[in-house]
């Protein structure tokens, strides 16, 4: 197995969460390469207190690009789709912001594709841990629970109604997801295991 220190990096998407993972791959002693944003010039201007690597030109030439190891994408939702099977094609072990997907067709072929390249893959889902998520686990597992659907929000860089940005998209037993809210069907509506659901 390969030490940390010997892998090679490009980060795709240079919002807050892609400079947050340029960080951190340097402070683990992983090199950063380069970045892809929407294009050069405003990668180019989101160095700040972070400085990041000189961006490629597209996705494509930093895909072409042998030196890389491993892929982060911190892109918009709708995006890691195409991104993450066109990595795991070019032969790039991949690591995707969450969610994976926008629905859940997409995500199993990602992970038979991943699966079969023998490629190393990972979404981050950073709540996994949160109280609402072990609640809705344990509840998911309890046999006399009522079959659970996960309503997960996506954030939405485009719409049809450019003042909305927010979606939802139903999911089975979604664990694997961002789940900002969790219903429970039941005869008389349906009951938030969280308050903050929009």
């Amino acid at each position: 197995m390969r030490d940390l220190t010997d892998l090679r990096a490009a980060v795709v998407g240079t919002g807050f969460i892609g400079v947050v993972h340029v960080d951190a791959l340097r402070r683990l002693g992983v090199q950063v390469l380069g970045i892809v944003g929407s294009s050069p010039e405003r990668a180019r201007a989101k160095s700040g207190p972070v400085p990041l690597p000189e961006p490629y030109d597209s996705f494509e030439e930093m895909l072409a690009d042998d030196r890389i190891d491993v892929v982060h994408l911190t892109t918009p939702n709708q995006l890691h789709y195409a991104q993450a099977r066109a990595a795991l094609g070019a032969g790039k072990h991949v690591v995707c912001e969450k969610p994976l997907t926008i629905d859940s067709e997409q995500s199993a072929e990602l992970v038979e594709l991943a699966q079969r390249s023998g490629l190393v893959h990972c979404t981050n889902f950073n709540i996994r841990f949160y109280p609402q998520c072990q609640e809705a686990r344990a509840q998911q597992r309890s046999p006399d629970a009522p079959r659970a659907a996960a309503h997960i929000s996506v954030a939405s860089a485009r719409s049809a109604n450019p003042k909305v940005r927010r979606h939802q998209y139903v999911w089975p037993n979604a664990f694997a997801c961002t789940i900002t809210g969790m219903w429970w069907p039941r005869r008389s509506g349906s009951r938030p295991l969280n308050r903050r659901h929009s």
